[in-house]
C-alpha cells in the first residue's frame, strides 16, 4: 500500500491518496498483540492452537506504513506498534551472525517462542535470500524513521551477512544462502538481489561508502539478468530469475517485487551519481 498509494501523495501531494494509507494502517493496527510486540503475519491454520501468533521476516516491510501515517497523523499509536514490532524482530528472527529465520511462531498468552522456522527457504536451520533482503531493507527503514541505533546496528548485521555470502561472479544471491549448489541446480532470486541493493544504497548514506557500493555491484549484477537482455525472454518485466517459492516450483520467473525494487535502487542511486545513465542498468 505504501509502495503505491504512499509514493504517490509523496510525488504528487494529492490528498485523496491518504485516507486508503490511514485505513490500511488503522487495519494493519488491528493484527498487534501488545503480549507479543508484534503484528500477526498469518492466521492460524485449522487446528492450531489458538494462542499461536506467527510473525514472518516479511512484516518489517509492512512498519513504514505505519511510521509514515503515524508521522503524517501524529499517532503516537502506531509509532509505538511499529517500534516494538522492530524491537521484537530484531530480537527473535535474527541470529547472533546476522542471518534471519522467516517465520517465527509466538506464543500469544505469554509472550514465548513456540518454534522457529521457514516456509520458503531451504530448511529451518538455513537462509531464505529474500528474508534476509527484507531484513536489511526493512531494518534501515525503521533506522530512518527511529533514529534508533539498535535498528542501524541489526540493518548493519543483516546487510554484512548477506554481503559475506554472495556470489563472487555477479553478486545476486541463491534463492536460499544454504541451498546445495555445488551439488545440483539451484536457481538465483533476483528480487532478493534488488530488495537488499536498494536497502544498501540507503544503508550507505547512514553507514557509509561500503555499503552504498555494494548496493551499486548488485545492480550491476543484476544487468545480465535483465529480460531484455536475454532474446529468449520476451515477457513484460524488466528482470527474470526470481524464486518466488522454490519448493513449489516457482522459480526462474519474473516477480514484480524484483521489478519494483530494482528500478527503485537505480533511482536511489541516481541521487548520488550526477552522470548517472539509466541505460547502464
Amino acid at each position: 500500500m505504501f509502495s503505491s498509494f504512499g509514493n504517490a501523495f509523496l510525488r504528487t501531494r494529492n490528498s485523496s491518496y491518504v485516507p486508503p494509507l490511514n485505513t490500511t494502517a488503522a487495519t494493519l493496527a488491528r493484527r498487534y498483540n501488545k503480549k507479543v510486540g508484534c503484528t500477526r503475519s498469518w492466521d492460524n491454520k485449522d487446528g492450531a492452537p489458538p494462542e499461536r501468533f506467527e510473525v514472518i521476516i516479511d512484516n518489517m516491510m509492512n512498519l513504514e506504513l505505519l511510521f509514515w501515517v503515524a508521522n503524517y497523523s501524529a499517532n503516537a499509536t502506531l509509532y509505538n506498534i511499529a517500534v516494538s514490532h522492530a524491537t521484537r524482530s530484531s530480537s527473535e528472527h535474527v541470529r547472533p551472525d546476522g542471518s534471519t529465520w522467516q517465520v517465527v511462531a509466538f506464543n500469544s498468552t505469554d509472550r514465548s517462542v513456540i518454534e522457529k522456522y521457514t516456509v520458503q527457504g531451504y530448511d529451518n536451520s538455513s537462509t531464505w535470500a529474500r528474508g534476509q533482503a527484507w531484513a536489511v531493507y526493512g531494518f534501515t527503514t525503521a533506522y530512518r524513521y527511529t533514529q534508533n541505533e539498535k535498528f542501524l546496528q541489526t540493518a548493519q548485521k543483516t546487510a554484512d551477512f548477506f554481503l559475506r555470502n554472495l556470489p563472487p561472479e555477479d553478486n545476486v544471491p541463491y534463492w536460499d544462502f544454504d541451498a546445495p549448489y555445488r551439488e545440483s541446480y539451484q536457481p538465483r532470486d533476483t528480487s532478493a538481489a534488488a530488495i537488499a541493493a536498494s536497502g544498501l544504497l540507503e544503508l550507505g548514506e547512514y553507514l557509509g561508502v561500503k555499503y552504498r557500493d555494494s548496493g551499486v555491484k548488485i545492480l550491476e549484477g543484476l544487468v545480465k539478468y535483465r529480460a531484455d537482455r536475454r532474446a529468449q525472454f520476451k515477457i513484460p518485466a524488466i528482470l527474470i530469475n526470481g524464486t518466488s517459492h522454490y519448493s513449489t516450483g516457482h522459480f526462474d520467473r519474473a516477480l514484480i517485487f524484483g521489478d519494483y525494487y530494482y528500478v527503485e535502487g537505480i533511482l536511489r542511486l541516481s541521487r548520488f551519481i550526477h552522470t548517472f545513465s539509466p541505460t547502464a542498468f
